[in-house]
Parts: structure tokens; C-alpha cells; sequence
């Protein structure tokens, strides 16, 4: 028996060991295909493709790759509400692209990081940290999308916790980035946020004017989640306008699509992978 199971082992062994690894071409291909999946909201997909994907990883020691499937899966199950699990992902991948010395990468996390820390664990001040680490390589790499897309989070992170004063520097410069690159993918959010730097100031005709623009766009656009957060920031400001019953109202759209975000079909299939 004993010799049995060391024949079977040994080829075993020299079955694997003829197992041609993917090349660097194809791991890259395989790594943008989990990424976009994770993107288009095909969570299951996108866990499965970033396990294989790891398994190839760490067994040629290619720790970029590493680092890139470890992060997707983080991304992952931070949106599928495993705010614990993504933290424990986010970190492992950062390990790797430490390992790595992919600085691009690196700034990737730091940002993924500071999102779990800010808007997960409610730590804001570790939250910005990150975001300031992630914000520091942008700007040491001239990434003008990735600078304004942190200056965003930093801003919200502020806002959230009242500290309109530290955030101010932040949303003035996102709202010049904006006029000059018309970059869509930000305007639901930094219309949201200028309605609240408004009615923080009590410019409240201004700010009724964000919200509704940051509604408008999110209702014509793809941004469902940052369409969300403006309903539920609309709300809060009409409450403390004492508009109730539009408050109210802005209240309930925020919690329709909220459930809907969470409870579609497809993020029921990919609890079952992530578990």
C-alpha cells in the first residue's frame, strides 16, 4: 500500500510537472477577463477566472499576476457585502505587488483599500491615509484619471465624517479636472458632492441644483450605485431644509435601488461561488 501511494504520488508529480503554464500573454489576457467581468457585474465569472488565474500565479512565481488576481478577488467580494474577506484579499495583493515592485498596481490597492477602511470599517483617518499613499504615485506617474478619481474618494471620505474644510482643496480641483477632460465616469458623484458643499454653506438653491443634475445623471447614465448615495444625500439635505415630504420620497428611491443593487440574481449566483 505504502508503495502504491508513492507510485501514485510520483505520477502524479511527473503528470504536472509536463503541464505547459500559460504564458505571460495569456495570464494577462486571462487577468483583463476577470476584471472586466468583475465590471460588467458577472461576480461569478470573474471569482472563478481569478482562482485559476492564481493557481498559474503562484506556481511560475509571477507575483504582478498575483497581485492582480488577488485584488480582483477583493474587488469582489467587497461588492457581494464581505467587507472582512475583500480586507484580508486587498491586503494579501498588496503583499504581492510589493513583491512585484508593480507601483501601478500598488497605487490600484492603496485606493481599494482606503474605500474598505472609509465606507467598510467607518476608520475614515486610515481610510485617507491610503488614499493619500495611492494618490502619491498617481501624481508621481502624471495619471490625470487616477489623481482626480482619488481627490473624489478623499473629498467624500471628508464630507462624510463633516469635515468640509479638509475636503474643499480636493473638490475644487475635481471640479477643474472635469472641465477640462468631461469625464463622465466622475459627474454623478462630484454633482452629489458639490450639492453637499452647498448646502453644507447654505447656498441651498445651488446645491438643490447639484443634487437634481447628479440625479439626472445618474438616471441617464451607468453609475447606479453613485446614483444611490446621491438619492440618499438629497434626502438628507431636504431633511435638514425641512422639505420632509421630499425627503421622504428621496428616501425611498435611495432604498428601492439600493435592494436592487443588492438582491439581483446574479450576486445570489456569486455568493454561492465566493463561498
Amino acid at each position: 500500500l505504502i508503495f502504491l501511494f508513492f507510485f501514485m504520488q510520483m505520477n502524479f508529480i511527473c503528470v504536472f510537472g509536463q503541464q505547459k503554464h500559460p504564458s505571460q500573454k495569456e495570464l494577462e489576457k486571462m487577468s483583463f477577463t476577470a476584471g472586466q467581468s468583475y465590471e460588467d457585474g458577472y461576480y461569478e465569472k470573474s471569482l472563478i477566472l481569478s482562482r485559476k488565474l492564481l493557481s498559474h500565479a503562484i506556481l511560475s512565481k509571477n507575483y504582478a499576476i498575483a497581485a492582480e488576481a488577488y485584488n480582483t478577488i477583493a474587488a469582489n467580494l467587497d461588492e457581494l457585502e464581505e467587507p472582512e474577506k475583500a480586507f484580508f484579499y486587498y491586503n494579501k495583493s498588496l503583499v504581492f505587488a510589493d513583491k512585484s515592485k508593480n507601483e501601478k498596481l500598488k497605487k490600484l490597492i492603496y485606493n481599494n483599500l482606503g474605500n474598505i477602511y472609509c465606507f467598510d470599517k467607518k476608520e475614515y483617518q486610515k481610510g485617507i491615509l491610503y488614499y493619500q499613499k495611492s494618490l502619491a504615485i498617481s501624481l508621481k506617474q502624471k495619471d490625470t484619471f487616477q489623481v482626480a478619481f482619488t481627490k473624489l474618494n478623499i473629498t467624500w471620505a471628508y464630507f462624510d465624517i463633516g469635515a468640509y474644510n479638509e475636503g474643499i482643496p480636493y473638490l475644487k480641483a475635481i471640479n477643474k479636472y472635469y472641465k477640462i477632460n468631461n469625464d463622465k465616469s466622475v459627474l454623478v458623484a462630484l454633482k452629489m458632492l458639490n450639492g453637499m458643499y452647498y448646502g453644507h454653506i447654505k447656498q441651498n438653491d445651488k446645491a438643490n441644483l447639484s443634487f437634481k443634475a447628479a440625479i439626472k445623471e445618474g438616471l441617464e447614465g451607468n453609475e447606479k450605485t453613485d446614483l444611490s448615495f446621491a438619492y440618499l444625500e438629497y434626502s438628507n439635505f431636504l431633511n435638514k431644509i425641512g422639505d420632509y415630504k421630499n425627503a421622504y420620497k428621496h428616501l425611498d428611491l435611495y432604498k428601492s435601488l439600493d435592494e436592487k443593487l443588492r438582491t439581483d440574481e446574479k450576486v445570489k449566483k456569486a455568493n454561492v461561488a465566493g463561498i
